[in-house]
């Protein structure tokens, strides 16, 4: 794609790469190649940008697309792409989505995005467009997989302010159920074995926007998951534990493990969220007894005892709150 643009005025060659898009979004053998070349080429172009941006989103869904990617400096160029035109929204928009899916269970990409200064362009981008909400939602998506089991980029994220960012951003659209997923998953990753980035959460009142969530959104089994799962790995924190109590997190876990009886996946994070609120917390394991979580876990343990972690999770919680009463 490169090589169509030499010796062309910018203005044609430009017009000539949108054109080619519509054939390269089809699924062409070389599509991320060329698309990744037509970037790199026409930088100041932010239609361009926006476009290929786009394509890459669409293009990378697979696994060895992903790969593909990674080895051909997508991330790279969007990266670029965010540094030169972090003003307009639209191209952000694309920017961080192209970067979710290109790191999504894909360690290799996710490396090469916080070497390049990723995680610092989506915050950027975050802050910039507050009110728009695909930016948003598709900044906390990035912010998630990219800090997915990355020890590194969560160390980033928390330098970044990524996790206030977040929470600003859950605040801001907090009727938006995907968003809210999303910035749940985000501030799982972000906070998972980093102290530093679980305080963080604890004094931006992380906990109390996770709480808000699961009151709005009660009826959304992927909001329940991923508030859940956000409460677990925030709580492992002593005072987050203390915020969880006193925010109601422990009887909102409860309410979401009856309200979605079904899902064995809500069941195994509502048990896991319960365990880490209660541990070592006795305000919260009388909370969880008053709120029916014993008998919630039993219903849940019989129900699906096929799911080894969730019966694992369930046992834990059950000898903590007997000792308790004991």
């Amino acid at each position: 794609m490169s090589a169509v643009a030499e010796g062309l005025p910018r203005e044609d060659a430009e017009e000539r790469h949108l054109r080619v898009f519509d054939w390269l979004e089809r699924g062409q053998a070389d599509a991320v190649e060329a698309i990744v070349a037509a970037l790199k080429a026409n930088l100041a172009s932010p239609a361009l940008q926006e476009r290929g941006a786009r394509a890459l989103a669409t293009l990378t869904r697979s696994k060895s697309k992903r790969d593909r990617a990674g080895r051909a400096g997508a991330v790279q160029a969007i990266v670029a792409t965010m540094h030169r035109h972090m003003s307009i929204a639209n191209v952000m928009e694309p920017c961080c989505r192209a970067l979710s899916i290109m790191t999504f269970a894909n360690a290799d990409n996710s490396i090469k995005a916080g070497s390049a200064g990723a995680i610092e362009c989506v915050v950027a981008a975050m802050r910039a467009h507050a009110g728009h909400t695909k930016v948003q939602k598709y900044g906390c998506e990035a912010l998630c997989n990219m800090t997915f089991k990355n020890a590194d980029n969560a160390i980033k994220a928390g330098s970044a302010g990524a996790v206030e960012c977040v929470v600003a951003a859950m605040r801001a659209h907090a009727d938006h159920a995907g968003l809210q997923e999303k910035g749940c998953g985000a501030l799982g990753n972000m906070t998972c074995n980093n102290a530093d980035n679980q305080i963080e959460a604890g004094s931006a009142s992380a906990v109390d926007c996770v709480v808000a969530a699961m009151r709005a959104h009660a009826d959304n089994a992927g909001v329940q998951l991923f508030c859940c799962l956000a409460l677990r790995i925030m709580t492992k924190n002593a005072d987050n534990k203390i915020k969880a109590g006193s925010a109601g997190a422990v009887e909102c876990a409860v309410t979401a493990m009856r309200a979605h009886a079904g899902d064995a996946y809500v069941q195994t994070c509502g048990c896991s969220a319960l365990g880490s609120m209660t541990a070592d917390n006795a305000d919260n394991q009388t909370k969880a007894g008053s709120a029916g979580a014993v008998e919630c876990v039993v219903a849940a343990m019989r129900a699906h005892s096929g799911r080894a972690d969730l019966q694992a999770y369930g046992h834990t919680l059950l000898d903590s709150l007997s000792e308790a009463v004991n």
